[in-house]
């Protein structure tokens, strides 16, 4: 038999999990507050294991504190964004080198440029989504930017796949 064994976690670390993965898929977008009492009732938890999430968040640099207002969700440069796509630019097809001997069938290279093509324009979103978001307010497009709950980018461009990370 072959299932995947549960995994034991805390309260806090199904909470750093919970908020990490809001921040990532723009449940939380750049730059909005992160309040403890509103995520610990979302959570159906206590605020001690919010605020521990927040902590560890703000040790990984996706969280900013700024004192006496709280906790925000940390902004891109423009600078950044750039040395990320650079980045990706030569890491990504140095990974398809790597897996290429892994797809030596008919079907496994088939699924490797399906994934391949994916990636493509998953990068050019990604890379779109950089530039209209950390872009100052008044070249933004005059779009509202990610209400509560809303999982895309404010930029026009909609994603060709999902922005599932793991």
């Amino acid at each position: 038999m072959a299932i995947e064994r549960l995994k034991q976690s805390t309260t806090a670390e199904s909470a750093l999990h919970a908020v990490r993965n809001a921040i990532l898929d723009g449940t939380f977008p750049p730059g909005s507050q992160l309040r403890e009492v509103p995520i610990a009732t979302e959570l159906g938890t206590s605020r001690a294991p919010v605020r521990e999430a927040l902590r560890h968040l703000e040790r990984e640099g996706l969280i900013v504190r700024v004192p006496f207002r709280g906790a925000f969700v940390a902004e891109i440069s423009p600078r950044a964004a750039a040395e990320i796509a650079a980045l990706r630019a030569i890491l990504e097809p140095y990974a398809v080198e790597c897996a290429l001997p892994y797809f030596a069938t008919t079907e496994g290279r088939a699924e490797l440029v399906d994934t391949v093509n994916r990636l493509s324009e998953a990068s050019k979103h990604t890379w779109r989504c950089i530039v209209c978001c950390t872009a100052p307010q008044a070249t933004r497009r005059s779009t509202k930017r990610g209400s509560p709950g809303s999982r895309s980018c404010v930029c026009s461009s909609p994603p060709t796949t999902s922005h599932s990370r793991s």
